[in-house]
């Protein structure tokens, strides 16, 4: 196994400030090389580890690979807009409120659970609650519609 020593560092991160420093597989850190990275405030990560950080970054990629994945799907299914009619909600000619084979498809399609909100309530979903039925008519947490609703994150 091979050190990576704080000359090394020193050279290789003369002209940057990465957040992050990855140690290669088979290669290990000495206490001055990690005692300087330290200082400079870079974290350290080893190659290959599945640290907090690497895992939330690919939750966030599969959710947004998963929205627009269904986007473009409901667009060329279901061309137009997005309606709010007297008897639900609609995309184009499709009425999205209660339609367990619309949600079941999207959530198939993408290995998640699929919701479709009419503002902060719950019209259609694959979730279920704990006697299997469908969590229609429930609200989005408070964290939710503060992100959404208020701010229009996604």
């Amino acid at each position: 196994m091979r050190a990576i020593t704080e000359d090394f560092l020193r050279n290789e991160l003369r002209s940057s400030q990465p957040e992050v420093y990855v140690i290669p597989q088979g290669k290990i850190l000495t206490p001055a090389a990690r005692e300087y990275l330290q200082q400079r405030k870079i974290r350290v990560e080893k190659e290959g580890g599945y640290t907090y950080t690497h895992q939330l970054k690919a939750l966030v990629q599969k959710a947004d690979s998963d929205l627009r994945q269904m986007e473009e799907a409901l667009n060329k299914e279901y061309p137009g807009d997005w309606l709010k009619k007297s008897d639900g909600l609609y995309k184009g000619p499709l009425r999205v409120n209660d339609n367990e084979s619309q949600v079941d498809y999207y959530a198939k399609l993408t290995g998640n659970n699929v919701t479709f909100f009419e503002g902060a309530t719950r019209v259609a979903t694959s979730f279920k609650d704990s006697n299997g039925n469908r969590m229609i008519g429930t609200e989005a947490s408070e964290a939710v519609q503060e992100a959404v609703l208020n701010k229009g994150e996604l």
